[in-house]
């Protein structure tokens, strides 16, 4: 190769490497915001619950992007554990049928709304995490 060549492409490179982590954190941001907007045009509203901790309108509510792991990855969604204040929304997504643990019986159908919310991201997801990464690059 020319080293003229070379020389200039050298670094531009190396700026496109430096800002590709935080591009991809903010692709993935993107994504998951999409995500949790189709999420929550699905979401059962009985007492709203459920659907302002998915919202992020709770102290229960989870949106994190997990950047420093490989691969990055991020979780919508609210603490599934017995202190949360919607420790039902598995109950909601999968249906439950049986005794819980305090007793009381349920014969409930699941009603997939995160699944059917994902299913409606995906149609744009690839297209929009995509636009963001090349705005973010200067593509």
């Amino acid at each position: 190769m020319n080293a003229d060549i070379q020389d200039s492409i050298t670094p531009k490179l190396q700026q496109f490497i430096d800002k590709l982590p935080n591009a991809t954190e903010i692709a993935l941001e993107a994504g998951m915001q999409l995500i949790r907007t189709q999420v929550l045009a699905e979401v059962p509203i009985d007492t709203g619950n459920l659907y302002e901790s998915i919202a992020g309108n709770t102290r229960d509510s989870i949106f994190e992007v997990h950047k420093n792991e490989k691969p990055m990855f991020g979780y919508i969604g609210t603490k599934s554990d017995a202190n949360s204040g919607t420790p039902y929304a598995l109950r909601v997504e999968f249906g439950f049928f049986g005794a819980d643990s305090l007793g009381r019986n349920y014969s409930q159908q699941g009603q997939f709304f995160f699944s059917i919310g994902l299913s409606h991201a995906e149609q744009s997801l690839t297209e929009t995490m995509s636009d963001v990464l090349s705005y973010q690059l200067g593509l």
